[in-house]
């Protein structure tokens, strides 16, 4: 008997070992193949236990193909494993690229947000100075005046207002127009949408 059909032999026996769940035959076929698939794993991106639930994915998959009445091996039981592994991880590691571009996916969509949101911002503060310009001269100094820190006694001083209350019913009457023309606007309905 040449070495070829030697070989033949060995391989004949650990497909039918397979197929009749003999545990020499998987043991076997763990030993032989263990190595190059983890090695492969290991160059790609893998760790130890990747290479562990590949290659025990891989055998389940081969299993269940021998066990098909139809099926044909055109290669060698490690070929075959190695090539149901590979695709294995192949699937693994898109899956896995995937979820990463989903995260991406979301942190743009957080930038475009964010970025709407910075968009409105401007867009209000248009409005507010478009309106702030409607009101009279006197309004918009108190106004400015307030919105700087200004304490109502300075605002009284600076203005020439005979007193802090006069100061304090002024501004009030002036936010409360202001309000009135910002709400009044057409585009202030728009930006409330």
């Amino acid at each position: 008997m040449n070495e070829a059909s030697s070989y033949y032999i060995k391989e004949k026996e650990l497909v039918d070992g397979i197929i009749t769940q003999q545990t020499k035959a998987f043991e076997s076929l763990y030993l032989k193949n263990q190595a190059s698939i983890s090695n492969m794993i290991l160059a790609n991106s893998g760790k130890h236990e990747d290479a562990e639930d590949v290659l025990q994915e891989a055998v389940l998959i081969l299993f269940k193909n021998f066990s098909k009445p139809d099926f044909e091996l055109r290669s060698t039981v490690s070929t075959y494993l190695f090539s149901i592994s590979r695709k294995i991880w192949l699937r693994k590691l898109k899956s896995n690229s995937k979820k990463r571009v989903t995260s991406l996916d979301k942190l743009q969509l957080s930038t475009k947000d964010d970025f709407d949101e910075k968009e409105l911002e401007i867009s209000r503060k248009r409005l507010y100075r478009k309106t702030f310009e409607k009101l009279d001269k006197d309004c918009r100094e108190v106004l400015r005046l307030f919105f700087n820190k200004h304490s109502m006694q300075e605002i009284a001083q600076q203005l020439n207002y005979g007193s802090i209350s006069y100061a304090k019913k002024k501004k009030f009457m002036c936010k409360k127009k202001l309000i009135a023309l910002i709400k009044s606007d057409p585009f202030y309905k728009e930006l409330s949408t």
